[in-house]
């Protein structure tokens, strides 16, 4: 009866190894899909974009969260303003005023390859990237909420009362303001 339950507690212990090591590696596999999802969406080094007129003209910069390396991505005689980084940090849609009118433009992060990509009678505000990066949300005064694709395509109306769209994404981003300063946000953060 002895060498039975010397067995049976041994068959007990060889399960319990097994599933410590299954639940061991299944932890480890969680680990390290996550470090690469993460370190794939992180930008190399977290930015603020953000307005300035320090040259007479609203342009959109760039700097390192420390206040260097301050660069100026758009440099033309129209306005341009209200910046909003796309999910995976390489784009950056805002408004311009460059054609007279205010339209929603997209750039790469570093301002290259501006394009605008409303061309509409309503004036044009407000773009926000979706999560996913496939839509922009934006307003159009005095029409309502649009979204569309980043391109420019498929625009569509949401609501019939121009409004403040904003995606909720809490991994993402970061509104900064002035210190003191309530309801006055001059920038956005990028996460990592």
């Amino acid at each position: 009866m002895d060498k039975f339950l010397v067995k049976e507690a041994i068959k007990v212990q060889y399960k319990q190894k097994h599933v410590f090591i299954i639940f061991g590696c299944a932890l480890i596999l969680v680990c390290i899909v996550l470090f690469v999802n993460v370190n794939a969406l992180t930008p190399q080094k977290a930015q603020i974009v953000f307005v300035s007129s320090r040259d007479q003209n609203c342009e959109i910069y760039v700097m390192d969260v420390d206040g260097k390396n301050q660069r100026n991505l758009t440099n033309n005689l129209g306005e341009d303003y209200q910046p909003a980084w796309s999910k995976d940090g390489q784009k950056i849609a805002f408004v311009s005023m460059r054609d007279k009118d205010p339209e929603i433009y997209v750039m790469d992060a570093d301002g290259e390859n501006q394009r605008r990509i409303t061309k509409r009678m309503g004036l044009d505000y407000y773009p926000t990237w979706s999560p996913d990066g496939k839509i922009i949300a934006f307003t159009v005064f005095p029409d309502g909420i649009y979204v569309m694709d980043p391109d420019g395509k498929n625009q569509r109306s949401l609501t019939d009362r121009a409004g403040y769209p904003n995606w909720f994404d809490p991994d993402f981003i970061y509104a900064v303001s002035s210190a003191g300063k309530f309801m006055e946000t001059w920038g956005w953060i990028k996460h990592n």
